[in-house]
């Protein structure tokens, strides 16, 4: 359990983000219920709590896994990378994949780096897989490769193709095929529209370190060639 001091009670609630973007998030789509109050920097709780769990669930404890990742979850409600390890219980866990579904896009709404947003796409395919609609499993592990070449999407992708030799979609026809099913296709455009505030109010503050912090978590979700000279020249002026 938490330490005295970080234990939620009637007034409070603690939290720790990683970084603006992530409270924002929180802000924008969970809100909190009481006043929030921060976890210090030197109070590494919630990566104490994600490794715990983590090394359970890698040694099979589901359950006293689930515990403690419930537990980071709490302190970070918008963190990808520990709901896409709860999918990872709830793939073994549940008879029922409606969780594991809900925790997947949840992911993917939240997910801003490449490898996270990856891991949303083939947490979702593999649900599609268990529902037996092979061709929308095979588009999410398909355009999961736009943003991280994984051996685990290959050989899923072989999986469904040795199951119906038929279904070979190119990239075109798997996002239109991923968008007619409603799902979120590449960065969530809240979290683009985010970036580009706090990259400008930084700028407009001359803070110049954090300025470049998320210009370099927007290129690694866009690659826009704009971005290549933004970085370059904030370099510059922090070298000098």
């Amino acid at each position: 359990s938490y330490p005295p001091m970080f234990e939620d009670d009637k007034v409070s609630e603690y939290h720790y983000f990683t970084n603006p973007l992530e409270e924002i998030m929180f802000n924008k789509y969970i809100g909190a219920e009481k006043v929030v109050r921060y976890i210090p920097d030197n109070k590494p709780l919630l990566d104490l709590y994600y490794i715990y769990g983590f090394l359970l669930l890698e040694t099979k404890q589901y359950e006293k896994s689930e515990e403690y990742l419930k537990k980071a979850i709490k302190i970070n409600p918008v963190s990808s990378r520990i709901i896409l390890e709860l999918c990872e219980i709830y793939k073994v866990r549940t008879y029922n994949y409606n969780k594991y579904y809900m925790h997947a896009t949840d992911a993917l709404k939240y997910a801003y780096t490449q490898q996270d947003i990856a891991r949303s796409y083939r947490s979702l395919g593999y649900y599609y897989v268990e529902e037996n609609q092979l061709e929308t499993a095979f588009a999410l592990f398909r355009y999961s490769m736009e943003y991280e070449m994984s051996p685990m999407a290959y050989s899923e992708i072989a999986y469904i193709q040795n199951k119906d030799k038929d279904i070979d979609l190119s990239l075109e026809e798997s996002i239109e095929l991923i968008g007619d099913k409603n799902i979120q296709l590449g960065a969530n455009p809240f979290i683009l529209e985010t970036l580009d505030e706090l990259i400008e109010e930084y700028e407009e503050n001359k803070l110049y370190n954090q300025e470049l912090y998320f210009l370099n978590i927007k290129f690694n979700l866009t690659n826009e060639d704009e971005l290549i000279e933004k970085i370059e020249n904030i370099q510059n002026i922090i070298k000098y």
